[in-house]
């Protein structure tokens, strides 16, 4: 075998290996995403998880605008018993955690614990969602200790502010002059927590907190994947505009760091692959101009003979 030959074998096995690198990155990022929003679902929300069998789909991106630099992805996970399933949805931006929301079907779902009220179940969800995510919730319970019931609140604690709002569920529709009129339901009823925060006179979105008759319904972060330093100050005054289901379309300095950082930690086991595919090429060639030395030695020792 030509030194040329091999050495052109050695090229291809090494592009082919790198070439396969930007799947093995991206199929480990979607790995991890789908381990991240498990370990998020099985310790914020407050179902006992003990009660279902927990069912975890591929995460998958959304489309986004072109030019947009923006990554979103989501993973459903599904809870589910003899008497109920749970559905939730983790949406992550630039791998940052930007919502976690649930619907459910059946009986209502069993609580880990046993909760004194809304509030209650608030105060146990930011704290679990504070260490999942690192994102500082202090100003948020404190403002949220201050809230007695959950009728319509206004409160704030230095920079921090918190609004409640309580909505009465719509429990049919009733026709009038032929055009069906949704019924407000006397019994059961929505509940928003909206915290804000006031940085050189502008007011910045921070986190939505909602329950449904109760039960919890959704979260919304806008901290980790829309930082402050991060938001114009022309358009940051978006407080009653907020829409839980509104995805942030700025990049997250820290998310990409840590998608660098997970780049790094998978691209070196890949070039260590390569390395060491070089590195057996090589021995490869040593071996076999060995055996044609030898073998050559031979012939010229049979012929003196």
């Amino acid at each position: 075998m030509k030194a040329s030959t091999i050495a052109m074998s050695t090229l291809m096995l090494m592009v082919l290996i790198l070439a396969f690198q930007p799947y093995q990155i991206a199929h480990a990022q979607m790995a991890s995403l789908e381990s991240k929003a498990l370990t998020y679902v099985e310790n914020v929300l407050p179902f006992d998880m003990s009660h279902y069998t927990v069912t975890v789909s591929s995460a998958y991106s959304l489309p986004s605008a072109p030019n947009d630099p923006t990554i979103t992805q989501d993973v459903d996970i599904d809870l589910n018993s003899s008497d109920s399933t749970i559905h939730a949805v983790c949406v992550y931006v630039n791998g940052a955690l930007h919502q976690c929301g649930v619907s459910t079907t059946g009986a209502p779902p069993v609580s880990d614990r046993t909760y004194a009220n809304v509030e209650d179940v608030a105060a146990r969800i930011l704290q679990a969602h504070q260490e999942q995510t690192g994102l500082d919730s202090t100003g948020l319970l404190d403002t949220l200790s201050l809230v007695n019931g959950t009728t319509s609140a206004n409160v704030s604690l230095g920079d921090v502010s918190l609004s409640v709002s309580q909505m009465p569920d719509i429990a049919g529709s009733r026709t009038v002059n032929g055009i069906p009129v949704p019924v407000p339901s006397n019994s059961t009823f929505s509940v928003l927590f909206h915290w804000t925060r006031t940085v050189n006179g502008v007011v910045y979105a921070q986190v939505n907190l909602s329950f449904d008759d109760g039960v919890f319904c959704d979260l919304q972060d806008e901290r980790g994947t829309q930082p402050i330093a991060n938001v114009p100050a022309t358009a940051a005054d978006q407080v009653n505009s907020i829409s839980l289901t509104t995805l942030p379309q700025l990049v997250n300095n820290t998310s990409a760091k840590t998608n660098q950082s997970l780049h790094e930690s998978l691209t070196a086991p890949i070039l260590i692959d390569a390395l060491v595919a070089c590195v057996i090429t090589v021995l490869a060639v040593i071996s076999i101009r060995a055996k044609m030395k030898r073998t050559k030695i031979k012939r010229e020792v049979s012929k003196r003979d």
